[in-house]
């Protein structure tokens, strides 16, 4: 069962792992990877769940699933045990994690005990108690649950007031395109006293359809929310997209937006917007619907800058060449990078600039080198330093890219926090130096230039 309670069935000495190795056992996982539900979970087989043929002692053949790590911390490390947090993508077993985790260590792992911290739009600071429950009214209990602004099932539109106002994408990267359809969608809900809902998917559909040439995320989920948001918008459905969700059929998915909403008033899109099962749904034929159902339909013409279409893709070779002036014109901010900060190998703090690791949630980055920036935590600015490459000096065998920040006149602990990178200037290449020493001067040389810039 791939923990504690299940049966032992082969045992292995634990090696002398240290944290490198542990690490890099952790970062096989990060990002998109397929795994294979356990036979003590809840999916179903020919309709019955699997941990009932497990009962019976069978064993049936799965498919393997597209799961997301979208960061993960490690808390503790006293062999032969580990503790860690994860914040993952819905249809994840941690159990499995831990087991392919053991299996990448070459050692064996099974899961001791799991915490959940937070699932969909709930976390443990939303909880309700029982005392809370029973002095309540209904009202009451209501009016705490409504105030969270995720939707995470399409039935949940019933409980919100209407008439609705969607405005629907992917909304990658949140560029000037997305904004027109999301401000549009939340300006003709205003003038109509209705309510304003961005509908969107995670993860990105590529990833399902097409997961060979899937583009690198511009946003990852977390941060597409956090910048949704930042526009006004008060709720938000986030709808799974796997490929059960795919196979559905254009008008299916329509008349199920219709059901659940009291009622649907106006869906906004951008021109080029496709839907449903081999994208066969467009603009033309969801104004079709839209002239079945009653609700009005909403394109969005083309936005442009300097004469150059506005899209996702744009901005993605914009920031993957280093045009960042660019990338920020098309995106109507400047290009972050939001991650967690991890353990690192606390090289920088021995030559005297500790860095901050991050764990990047986003996957398209500028290209390699030492950059003047900023870092956003817990919404106060700092300056910074950021190395982005593979630090070909004292790590000559590196094949992952590493993205690390030294803060200036900063000493705090921040394991676990998220920072948003604001890359303001380059400075130079990532350049192997002859030694230590030569890379310590050099850095010198970095942080001074980084001073200037930031008094400037």
């Amino acid at each position: 069962t791939q923990d504690r309670q299940g049966k032992v069935i082969q045992e292995r000495p634990v090696p002398a792992l240290d944290e490198n190795q542990i690490r890099a056992a952790f970062e096989k996982f990060r990002g998109d990877s397929y795994q294979l539900p356990p036979m003590v979970s809840a999916k179903k087989h020919a309709g019955v769940p699997l941990y009932k043929l497990a009962r019976q002692g069978k064993v049936v053949e799965r498919e393997p699933r597209l799961v997301h790590v979208y960061r993960y911390t490690i808390d503790r490390i006293s062999l032969p045990e580990i503790d860690f947090s994860v914040l993952c993508s819905k249809g994840f077993y941690v159990r499995t994690y831990v087991h392919d985790i053991g299996e990448a260590l070459g050692c064996g792992a099974h899961l001791k005990s799991l915490r959940r911290t937070k699932s969909g739009r709930f976390d443990v600071t939303n909880t309700i108690t029982v005392d809370e429950i029973k002095n309540a009214t209904r009202e009451e209990i209501l009016d705490r649950m409504l105030s969270l602004p995720e939707v995470s099932r399409m039935r949940e539109l019933s409980r919100l007031p209407g008439p609705l106002f969607l405005a629907i994408g992917v909304f990658d990267g949140v560029h000037l395109g997305h904004q027109a359809v999301i401000s549009t969608s939340a300006e003709h809900a205003k003038a109509a006293n209705g309510t304003p809902i961005v509908v969107t998917f995670d993860p990105h559909p590529e990833k399902i359809l097409r997961p060979e040439a899937a583009p690198h995320l511009l946003t990852a989920t977390q941060h597409k929310i956090a910048l949704i948001q930042g526009l006004g918008v008060g709720h938000l459905l986030i709808i799974t997209f796997d490929k059960q969700f795919a196979a559905t059929e254009p008008e299916d998915f329509v008349q199920q937006l219709v059901k659940h909403s009291n009622p649907l008033r106006e869906i906004c899109v951008g021109h080029k917007w496709s839907f449903g099962k081999n994208r066969r749904g467009n603009l033309e034929l969801l104004k079709k619907l839209g002239a079945q159902f009653d609700f009005n339909v909403i394109g969005i013409p083309p936005v442009t800058v300097n004469g150059e279409l506005v899209s996702s893709t744009t901005i993605r070779r914009a920031i993957e060449s280093g045009d960042l002036q660019k990338a920020a014109a098309m995106l109507g901010r400047e290009y972050t990078v939001l991650g967690t900060v991890v353990r690192g190998d606390d090289l920088g703090k021995k030559i005297g600039f500790p860095t901050a690791n991050l764990s990047a949630h986003n996957e398209q980055f500028p290209p390699n080198g030492v950059y003047f920036a900023e870092a956003k935590l817990d919404g106060v600015v700092y300056p910074g330093v950021v190395n982005l490459g593979y630090r070909p000096t004292v790590s000559s065998s590196n094949t992952e890219r590493i993205l690390e920040i030294h803060l200036l006149d900063f000493d705090r602990d921040i394991y676990g926090k998220d920072l948003e990178l604001r890359f303001i200037r380059y400075l130079r290449p990532e350049k192997k130096f002859e030694n230590v020493d030569a890379l310590v001067h050099q850095i010198e040389r970095d942080v001074q230039q980084a001073r200037e810039l930031s008094a400037a």
